[in-house]
């Protein structure tokens, strides 16, 4: 990973020198795995795998991965569930039928279903044409919030079909 992160920041380097804005952005349009592996923080490559440890509330970990995907839903870990909040929330109760739970822990809209429920609503996920990044709790930790990084990136097949005919 870090051989891979260096040859891309090579590549962007001479990129920035030789002003190849096109360039780069079909390189990333067309290795569209490269914006799951790594951001650009102050003009450098970091990878992206886990929330930065400043983030020391759920809220924040949740919004720095909302952030970054935000056309993906995130099945995001706490505890024996996957929750989701506020418009993704509504987004899912809505969808799914799931029940709510109200608003807590900053958040206005909250829902989720167990970690054992997994795969039947990541195939119902996959069939609608979502893309899915499955966020898991990392560690054991006394106290504060537990670490939490990507897991699994699901797309469906409909999904990257539409996607590559756009780009032609």
């Amino acid at each position: 990973m870090e051989k891979l992160r260096d040859t891309w920041s090579s590549y962007l380097a001479h990129f920035k020198m030789a002003n190849a804005y096109l360039l780069k952005k079909r390189l990333v349009e067309r290795f569209s795995w490269i914006g799951d592996l790594f951001y650009h923080d102050k003009d450098r490559l970091k990878i992206v795998n886990r929330a930065p440890s400043r983030l020391h509330t759920l809220k924040g970990q949740y919004r720095f991965f909302l952030g970054r995907y935000p056309k993906s839903i995130l099945f995001f870990q706490v505890g024996r569930f996957f929750e989701f909040y506020d418009k993704q929330a509504e987004i899912v109760q809505e969808v799914l039928g799931l029940k709510g739970t109200g608003s807590t822990r900053g958040f206005r809209a909250r829902c989720g279903f167990p970690v054992s429920s997994k795969e039947r609503y990541l195939r119902w996920f996959m069939e609608q044409g979502f893309t899915v990044r499955v966020i898991r709790e990392g560690g054991v930790w006394l106290r504060g919030v537990k670490k939490r990084s990507i897991a699994e990136r699901w797309t469906s097949i409909s999904a990257r079909f539409f996607k590559a005919m756009s780009l032609r």
